[in-house]
């Protein structure tokens, strides 16, 4: 990934500079997912390299997602799906597949071990049952419903907007706020510490980047 500085201004001896991150950065470390990521793309690196398995020893995804649950001891397993129209487009990223297969397919799971299923239901204050129980599967496919699947998609949102490189920090002067998985650079996060007299001059050169990309 590419190191750009998207804005850079100084006004009343207050610098806000708002770029992209640095080439090397770990968006699955930096951003704290509570899934892992088993990803394959014949033209891209995805996901974590430590979870990936040889996609081509495998002769569906199915067959790949026991794989992945007899190495990892998983249960709460999720389809990732990309949709892209050439090479070097956009990408989108989905935990349902696209209308548009020809354009679109399977890129691999995401899941949760058992161990930190364990560690989420304690930190959440659910009753796990004992895992050779009648009642565990409902239980599984409950929380994975209502609790995991809503963190997933902001995960999948997140990581989206970081490979199109839409990502970006926010530098007032030598101070460096947060990671920010958002399209826009002005927003109720940023808000809180970008100086108001730069608000309308950074919306103005965001609107000028996006149609200088549009082209």
């Amino acid at each position: 990934m590419e190191e750009l500085e998207y804005y850079n201004a100084t006004k009343n001896g207050v610098t806000v500079t708002i770029k992209n991150f640095s080439p090397g950065y770990d968006f699955f470390k930096e951003y704290g997912t509570k899934f892992s990521y088993s990803l394959c793309h014949p033209d891209m690196t995805l996901g974590q390299k430590k979870y990936e398995l040889i996609q081509s020893a495998f002769d569906s995804w199915e067959e790949y997602g026991y794989a992945l649950q007899d190495y990892f001891e998983t249960d709460v397993l999720c389809p990732i799906y990309l949709y892209q129209i050439c090479y070097g487009e956009p990408v989108k990223l989905s935990t349902k597949p696209f209308k548009d297969e020809f354009n679109s397919m399977q890129i691999g799971f995401a899941f949760i071990d058992q161990d930190d299923f364990y560690d989420f239901c304690q930190e959440n204050g659910l009753e796990q049952p004992d895992y050779e129980s009648e009642d565990y599967e409902q239980f599984l496919t409950d929380v994975t419903e209502n609790y995991l699947k809503p963190i997933l998609e902001e995960e999948v949102e997140a990581y989206e907007v970081f490979l199109m490189n839409k990502a970006f920090t926010v530098q007032v002067n030598d101070k460096t706020y947060g990671s920010f998985y958002m399209r826009a650079w002005i927003n109720e996060k940023t808000l809180e510490f970008i100086p108001q007299e730069f608000v309308e001059d950074i919306k103005k050169a965001q609107r000028v980047r996006i149609e200088e990309e549009s082209y």
